[in-house]
């Protein structure tokens, strides 16, 4: 199969066609630039159990990191390098993992491959694996039961994705299934029509550069390997995304790379817990880069059920835990700093959460909430606070407008729970409970006049 990709060796742009009636098995193809890979019908392609990369990867896949990042391998970085391939585009079919086959560790590693080169192997086994590409395209692609990350890519420009859906069918609760992973350097990000299920792990993240660091307790050698190095993430663009009860949707993991210009609209599913979760896994000692990211139009829920997608019984997968059991959490939780973070049209219906949104140990330079509708209806969620700012959390500037909050029951809670900082604070037209307050605890240092 390789033969057919390298026709392309030559630089001429070709044009890969599977219509099989049955998928190609294969241990990996590598696409060179200038390449379009189009599957029809029912055709399709599955990985052979134990292979140490994905079914789809670029031809020179190469990292990039900042000037005097400790790279993986030991050395100190020059700077920032271009991507190298360009020109990719995959059209249709179902890209099969085949992670039900138990050849891999639990959180998706290939066991071969202890010892990865920079710039050509991974030890995280995606699916699909695109890292130093310019004007990439996938368009209608279908990822199913993925070792680990289902789709991975990074040191991105120009990226555009339509139509595309994920499921991990046979994962467990935090196993390195990502949905959509996007690690710097990237820009020019635009997704369309996004479908994901039952992710084990976060659906959507963009990943700056948190857990990377080779010198720090982060070492991204141990979960991404040498293809994926780190930078800022920049103009991103999604709308339309659909999530299916999987672990955790949305997140943002940046310790000191940029994220900026980020705008997510048309946000609807359950998630287990954390649809929107602005949260850093391992650089807590950094605070923090991102500019301004906004969310519109928001209508998701958090179940905080045990996982339903367990792999199926203890012979493949014999020592695993199953999910933590708990009531359903927030939907937005925020531990990074933030020069402005906007949340327009959200929609919250039901019991779900005693919180909508939590502020944990995090700053933010503007934060603002327009047009939230709010509607409470089971019993038990008394004195619910529906954002709250941690005693560690600081907000420089807070406006919220147009909230309507009705409750079919008592309700003695308050729409903004502050037992951290707002220096300064401005709400109109804020429609709540009877009983409800605006606001409770430490009050701002300034209220603005409308």
């Amino acid at each position: 199969m390789q033969a057919l990709f390298d026709l392309a060796e030559d630089g001429r742009p070709i044009e890969i066609v599977n219509d099989l009636a049955k998928p190609v098995m294969t241990s990996g193809n590598d696409v060179w630039p200038n390449t379009t890979v189009r599957t029809l019908g029912g055709a399709g392609w599955i990985l052979a159990p134990g292979s140490t990369r994905g079914i789809l990867r670029n031809k020179h896949p190469l990292a990039s990191w900042p000037k005097g990042a400790h790279r993986q391998d030991g050395q100190t970085s020059a700077g920032p390098t271009p991507p190298e391939d360009s020109n990719i585009t995959i059209v249709g079919g179902l890209y099969d993992g085949n992670r039900r086959s138990g050849a891999w560790p639990n959180d998706g590693r290939t066991p071969t491959n202890a010892h990865p080169v920079l710039g050509r192997d991974n030890l995280l086994v995606s699916t699909l694996q695109f890292y130093g590409v310019k004007h990439l395209a996938l368009r209608d692609v279908h990822v199913y039961d993925s070792p680990s990350l289902a789709i991975h890519v990074g040191n991105i420009v120009d990226l555009v994705s339509e139509d595309c859906s994920i499921e991990c069918p046979s994962v467990i609760y935090n196993s390195n299934t990502d949905g959509f992973h996007i690690n710097g350097p990237a820009t020019n990000i635009s997704i369309y029509n996004l479908k994901l299920k039952q992710t084990g792990d976060d659906a959507l993240p963009l990943n700056a550069d948190d857990s990377m660091e080779a010198t720090t307790e982060g070492n991204q050698a141990t979960y991404f390997g040498m293809t994926a190095g780190w930078g800022p993430i920049e103009h991103v663009r999604v709308h339309g995304i659909y999530f299916d009860r999987c672990s955790s949707g949305i997140r943002t993991l940046s310790a000191t790379q940029r994220i900026d210009d980020v705008i997510i609209s048309d946000i609807q599913g359950t998630c287990m817990a954390g649809p929107i979760l602005l949260d850093k896994y391992l650089f807590n000692h950094d605070p923090g880069n991102i500019g301004t990211m906004t969310f519109e139009n928001v209508h998701v829920t958090t179940l905080g059920l045990t996982y339903d997608g367990m792999a199926p019984g203890p012979a493949m997968y014999p020592a695993l835990p199953v999910a933590p059991v708990g009531p359903p959490g927030e939907v937005v939780l925020c531990h990074e700093k933030f020069e402005n973070l906007i949340f327009r049209n959200v929609t919250h219906v039901g019991g779900n959460a005693s919180r909508w949104a939590s502020f944990f140990d995090c700053e933010v330079g503007t934060l603002s909430f327009d047009r939230l509708t709010f509607h409470d209806s089971q019993a038990g969620t008394d004195g619910t606070q529906l954002v709250h700012i941690d005693p560690n959390a600081t907000v420089h500037s807070m406006s919220v407008n147009g909230v309507n909050w009705f409750s079919t029951h008592k309700q003695t809670g308050a729409f903004i729970g502050n037992a951290g900082k707002i220096d300064r604070l401005l709400m109109t037209n804020v429609i709540i409970p009877h009983e409800a307050k605006a606001i409770v605890g430490n009050p701002p240092v300034e209220k603005a006049s409308p």
